[in-house]
This record gives structure tokens, sequence and C-alpha cells, in this order.
């Protein structure tokens, strides 16, 4: 039985072949990639230290974007007049907005 001037035999090699690359990889990646726990762990104590000061900012910063993102998901306007989406984290956490485009 041929599929596309193949043999079942060759078919049979290639993904076994196919399948080994990719069980490789994941099994790599599972063991050699850290956990945030395990990375968090490795910083340095000042590290660290400022990791946990800003945990609660980026904790804000997020319910502030999903706030936007919602009022945003009620409007009927397209996506470039939703309004201004700025950071937390920036100097200037206004972003202007495209009145150009209006």
């Amino acid at each position: 039985m041929a599929i596309a001037g193949l043999s079942l035999q060759k078919w049979v090699r290639m993904l076994t072949a196919g399948g080994s690359i990719v069980g490789t990889g994941v099994l790599l990646f599972k063991y050699t990639v850290p956990t945030d726990e395990e990375l968090i762990a490795r910083f340095s104590p000042e590290i660290r230290a400022e990791y946990e000061r800003s945990k609660a900012l980026r904790q804000k910063e997020q319910q502030e974007l999903m706030k936007i993102a919602q009022e945003t998901a009620k409007s009927n306007d397209p996506i470039w007049k939703t309004g201004k989406i700025g950071s937390l984290l920036r100097k200037t956490p206004e972003i202007p907005t495209l009145n150009w485009l209006t």
C-alpha cells in the first residue's frame, strides 16, 4: 500500500522519528524550565524584595486593564476610538488618543 508515493514502512519510520523529536522536546522543556516559584527563589534578596514590592502594582495594573477591556467590549465604536490606555509603571501613564482618525 503506497500513499503519495511512499511505502507504509517509510510512513511509520517518518511518524516515529517525528514523534520522537516532538516527545524529546516536550520532556526537555518539562524538566529543564524552572517554575515561577523556583525562579523567584533563585533571585538575589534585593531583586526578590523589588519583585514583591512591584507585585501589587502589577496586579493593580492588570485589574485596570481588564476594566478598560470590559468597557471597550461594551462600546460599538472601533478599537482606535476607545480612549486612552496607559501604564501604571510608566513615567507618563497616558497614551495620547489618535483624534485625527475620527
